[in-house]
């Protein structure tokens, strides 16, 4: 799962715990990582790309080049998702979808 991986990288690098399996844990986001920049639960739900906004900073945790373009990519794709407004029944989403915010999935597009 890109979430826990990156999450714990993140820990990891956080705290000088370096190792080889943080290398491929970070290589593992990069083959997770798809044309688009984005970064999807799973390839059976590319729509769900929240876990973009945590790789982006689990490979910049790592503190070198190596993951430069996958941090742009990443970047570039989180700018450029804006979030799809949609109307709902406020006691089922306990918050206003008529605001446009950040997009954490492209499921509710229309």
């Amino acid at each position: 799962m890109p979430e826990t991986t990156s999450l714990g990288c993140i820990a990891l690098l956080t705290n000088d715990q370096d190792s080889p399996s943080v290398e491929k844990s970070l290589a593992l986001l990069g083959e997770w990582q798809v044309e688009s920049g984005s970064v999807p639960v799973s390839p059976e739900t590319p729509s769900a790309t929240w876990p973009t906004a945590i790789a982006v900073p689990g490979w910049a945790s790592k503190g070198d080049n190596l993951c430069d373009d996958r941090i742009r990519s990443g970047t570039r794709y989180l700018l450029g998702n804006e979030g799809k407004t949609f109307v709902s029944d406020p006691r089922v989403y306990g918050r206003d979808t008529q605001l446009v915010g950040w997009s954490m999935s492209r499921t509710f597009e229309r």
